[in-house]
């Protein structure tokens, strides 16, 4: 994703690689959180969401 540790480092100071690493994913997790992030496997109907989805309903008993 173009920017991705340019927008990580915008509100961070990282240690180091591993924690840069580390906000870069906590900025995708918000950004699907927040729904602003979402894809779509070209090579089927089911999407992230769907996917997200089932692995919720999976782990609740």
């Amino acid at each position: 994703m173009p920017k991705l540790a340019d927008t990580a480092k915008k509100y961070i100071q990282a240690k180091g690689d591993y924690e840069l690493a580390f906000w870069m994913e906590m900025v995708l997790e918000g950004m699907h959180q927040a729904l602003r992030l979402a894809r779509e496997d070209l090579d089927s109907t089911i999407t992230f969401h769907e996917l997200m989805k089932f692995n919720v309903l999976r782990t609740v008993k």
